[in-house]
C-alpha cells in the first residue's frame, strides 16, 4: 500500500482537524496531556507550508502565548497536585519509556516525539525539512510502543 500524507495527497476540507482515526486507535489515551492540541497546530501549519524549523518556532511562540506546556509531572510528583492527572501522565510516562521513547518537557520535543511514534515523518524538499501527516495507513499505538495486553484498547 502507498503511504498517504497531508502533502502527498491534498487536502479539500473546510476546516483542519486531527484525522478520527487518531482516536480512533486510541493514541489520545496513550500519549501525554497537551498532545491532542500540539498535532492538531502542526497540522494547521503544515497545510499553511511552514517547514520543520518554522513549526518549531511558531509552536514555542505559541505555547508561550497561550501557556500550553507538557505536563510538570516531576513538580506534581513533589507538590502531590492533581492526583489523578499525576497517575495518569505517570502511566504514559512508563510506557514511553519502556517503549525506549522520552516522556516530553517541551513543546519541541512534543512533535519529536510524534516523529518518533511515527505519526509524523520529515520530508526534505528544496533543502528544507518539512513535517508531514501520515494518513494511510495510519500508525497503530502497539506498532511504536511497548504495551501489555491489558494496555492494548480492543477494537
Amino acid at each position: 500500500m502507498r503511504i498517504q500524507t497531508i502533502l502527498s495527497t491534498g487536502w479539500s476540507a473546510e476546516y483542519i482537524q486531527v484525522p478520527a482515526v487518531f482516536f480512533e486507535f486510541g493514541w489520545n489515551l496513550y500519549l501525554p496531556q497537551g498532545m491532542n492540541s500540539v498535532v492538531l497546530s502542526v497540522v494547521a501549519f503544515i497545510y499553511q507550508g511552514y517547514s520543520k524549523s518554522e513549526i518549531f518556532l511558531y509552536m514555542e511562540q505559541e505555547a508561550e502565548k497561550l501557556a500550553i506546556q507538557p505536563f510538570p509531572l516531576a513538580e506534581a510528583q513533589k507538590k502531590q497536585i492533581h492526583h489523578h492527572l499525576f497517575l495518569r501522565e505517570q502511566w504514559c510516562e512508563s510506557i514511553l519509556v519502556r517503549s525506549d521513547l522520552s516522556y516530553p518537557t517541551t513543546v519541541k520535543e512534543m512533535i519529536q516525539l510524534l516523529i518518533d511514534i511515527g505519526i509524523l515523518i520529515e520530508v526534505k524538499h528544496r533543502e528544507k525539512t518539512y513535517l508531514d501527516l501520515i494518513l494511510k495507513p495510519f500508525p497503530r499505538p502497539e506498532e511504536s510502543l511497548s504495551l501489555t495486553p491489558e494496555e492494548m484498547i480492543k477494537q
